[in-house]
């Protein structure tokens, strides 16, 4: 849905359902948002639920949401970020101790190197010593 949907959208089925509430810039801007991946269908199932089993005064993004969510899983979009652990090492050069590279979102292997290469540069700069890059296969 687009921007311009999604506020025609939020207009037609959440502001006119509750006709007493009076949403801030803010508020308006985050309903406009969470109706985004859903499709009219959807929204429009949801505010007559919400209005139904909720809140009878002010709608509830997370409580609308939820029924979006139940009723169109495909199209939630997940935030939950990706955490991969590659086996490459930063390692102390004198004293031995090694800290696994562990990279949050997705990469490749040579996005990886770079990144532990970037690690090993910043522990130089903190420690004031030599570390090394191990690459295991």
């Amino acid at each position: 849905m687009t921007n311009d949907e999604s506020k025609k959208c939020f207009r037609e089925e959440i502001i006119d359902r509750w006709s007493n509430w009076e949403p801030e810039g803010v508020e308006i801007g985050d309903w406009i948002s969470a109706l985004k991946p859903f499709t009219k269908e959807c929204i429009i199932f949801a505010a007559r639920q919400h209005k139904i089993e909720c809140d009878w005064k002010k709608p509830s993004i997370s409580k609308f949401m939820k029924i979006c969510k139940e009723r169109e899983p495909e199209n939630v979009r997940s935030n939950k970020k990706i955490s991969r652990k590659w086996p490459i090492w930063i390692q102390h050069k004198v004293k031995g101790w090694k800290r696994q590279l562990c990279i949050i979102g997705d990469c490749d292997r040579d996005m990886a190197m770079k990144l532990a290469h970037k690690q090993r540069e910043a522990y130089e700069r903190i420690y004031g010593e030599d570390f090394i890059v191990i690459q295991s296969t």
